[in-house]
């Protein structure tokens, strides 16, 4: 899996991406990644997924943008951040994320995004072809559980999954940031994603904050959501190391203490990433 975005045990300098090579970024993502997205243009398209910000939360499953990606990125509003957000599995992206939300943020969530990818035909179509409809319930929606179960255990298994999903989800991801990016309203874009890096998706941003907390609070926090420490385990491997996303990043955030402690960083990193484009 890791082959396919060149990743190495060695470090990499984590130097924030200046916002024109971003934009850059962004055109050569959409042109390498997503297969022949280039409706004429004017031609709005449908984006599914989830966008959160400090006026609320809305589905953008019925919000319509530009078709060329790129049309957006390469306005003024090009230069606005898109911040990443990684992390281990319970670290607390999704505290971070919302912290940066109230700042104003729009804030993408990769995992809703691939919950509405899931759903599309042609993901279906070729989750059929490659597992059957031992992946589907009865009454005809995914079984995601099924799905888990299979790739979990077999890293051949998972890399199939993400060549159906990731490519799509991208798209997504990348059409996203461009509607947010041309909001006036909106300063800086977050994308939370616990694959940014193994999906290529740093890619389209300009920082990446990595989220860092203790493995017995991680372990308590994914046994919340139901994940036994087994199958936490058997996910975190399937990802990169925590070391490797870590040196990879921005900044770090220290989720070992209190969320107004975490909420105090994200305000300080996130109002020294808007200073640092005011003088580049």
């Amino acid at each position: 899996m890791n082959e396919k975005v060149g990743l190495t045990e060695q470090t990499r300098s984590p130097q924030p991406t200046d916002c024109a090579s971003m934009s850059s970024r962004i055109d050569e993502f959409t042109n390498s990644r997503i297969n022949e997205f280039t409706p004429p243009r004017g031609y709005a398209v449908s984006v599914p997924g989830l966008v959160v910000s400090s006026q609320g939360v809305f589905s953008v499953t019925s919000v319509t943008s530009a078709a060329r990606i790129s049309l957006a990125m390469n306005t003024p509003s090009s230069s606005k951040p898109v911040i990443g957000i990684v992390g281990g599995i319970g670290a607390g992206k999704s505290t971070a994320s919302a912290a940066l939300a109230d700042l104003g943020c729009a804030v993408i969530d990769a995992d809703a995004v691939g919950h509405a990818v899931i759903d599309e035909q042609d993901v279906q179509t070729q989750l059929r072809e490659r597992w059957g409809d031992k992946v589907f319930a009865p009454d005809g929606p995914v079984d995601r559980t099924a799905i888990g179960e299979i790739v979990f255990n077999d890293p051949t298994e998972l890399e199939a999954l993400n060549s159906i999903m990731w490519p799509p989800m991208g798209e997504r991801i990348a059409q996203l940031i461009a509607q947010a990016a041309s909001q006036k309203s909106v300063p800086a874009t977050v994308l939370d994603a616990a694959v940014l890096f193994e999906a290529g998706w740093d890619e389209l941003c300009t920082h990446v904050l990595f989220v860092d907390s203790s493995d017995a609070d991680r372990a308590q926090r994914a046994a919340a959501r139901g994940l036994d420490y087994h199958a936490w385990q058997s996910r975190e491997k399937t990802q990169i190391s925590l070391d490797m996303k870590r040196s990879r990043c921005y900044r770090t955030l220290d989720n070992s203490t209190s969320v107004s402690h975490l909420q105090q960083q994200v305000r300080l990193i996130y109002h020294q990433i808007l200073h640092e484009r005011e003088n580049s």
